[in-house]
Order: structure tokens, then sequence, then C-alpha cells
């Protein structure tokens, strides 16, 4: 009988990889890890480029749009968006289009107007987005809805016993436990 060899079991450590190969690279798309790749940034240099896009267009708006110019605005963040594989959300639309928070939310509040009614389809096609990705990704998209889409976990129960309340019978019902006499 020959030999045995023994067996050396060695001990996995954690976050050490043998090649690049097995480092969780292959878990990513890889659009994502060209886009990543070498940028020094990856989505804050979209981010910059969607903020001077905003500052041009404060610059050019000074409060004079038409409604077919910013409806024009609002699809080019849009195809931004979607070209830069960007989340579009509130935050953004406000960079692109160069609006403060409160602007923005006064043109959401400013009932029949042509930028309440534009803002509220981009709105929808952004609440939409999240609805439709609420499967791959529940937490953030779930978060994302109730803080800028009005949706909550609130429940609201009304219980009606279906009779009238009769205050004879309460008071009836009162003496007969003994519930009336002071102590």
């Amino acid at each position: 009988m020959g030999k045995k060899k023994k067996m050396v079991k060695r001990k996995k450590q954690r976050g050490k990889h043998s090649s690049p190969e097995t480092s969780g690279v292959q878990n990513l798309s890889k659009e994502y890890i060209n886009r990543v790749k070498g940028t020094g940034g990856g989505l804050m240099k979209d981010l910059l480029e969607l903020y001077d896009i905003g500052q041009a267009n404060s610059k050019e708006y000074k409060g004079l749009w038409t409604e077919e110019d910013l409806a024009r605005e609002i699809g080019e963040f849009f195809d931004f968006c979607a070209k830069k594989d960007i989340k579009p959300a509130k935050a953004g639309l406000r960079l692109w289009l160069g609006l403060s928070k409160s602007r923005y939310w006064e043109w959401e509040n400013e009932a029949g107007t042509y930028k309440a009614n534009l803002l509220a389809k981009a709105n929808d096609i952004m609440e939409m987005q999240y609805i439709g990705k609420v499967e791959s990704y529940p937490t953030g998209n779930i978060f994302l809805l109730k803080a800028g889409h009005g949706y909550s976990d609130k429940q609201e129960i009304q219980i009606n016993s279906g009779n009238d309340v009769d205050s004879d019978k309460i008071a009836d019902a009162v003496k007969k436990l003994g519930l009336d006499k002071d102590e």
C-alpha cells in the first residue's frame, strides 16, 4: 500500500481573492464597469454635467420660459437621465432647470398653470419609474415614493357599531354594574 497524502484544509480569508476574476466584478454589469472605469467619479461626473446645464438654464430662464420651452427642457432632462443611466428624481430635475426647492414647490402648487401641469407629468414619470423598479430595489424605491410622491404606511380604521348609542341604556348598564355609586 502506498502512502496517503495528508490533505491540508486552507482557511478562506475574507476579503482576499486569488485573482481579479473572482473579486466580485463578475456581479456588476458591463455597462456599469465601463461607466465608472477610469472616470474618477462615475455618477459624480454625470451629476456635475447636470448641474452645469442647470446653471446655464437658470441664466437663460429669468422667468420667461414658455410652455414649449419648459416641456422641451423636461424632456431633455429625461433623455439625459436615460443616456447616463441616472435615476430621475425631483432633485435632479430642479438642478437641470436651475430651480430652488421652494420655486419648484411653488410651480407644483400653482393649480391649473402650464408649469404645474408639466411638473405633474414629470413627477408621474418619476413615480412610475420607482413603482416599476420596486421589486428590484424595494427599500430605496419605497422610500422615494414616500418621500417625494405622497405614499405612506398610515392606515385609518373607522369602527361603527351599527347601533345608535342610547344614553338611557348606558345609564341602566352602569347602575346594574354598580358603577354609579360614589366612593
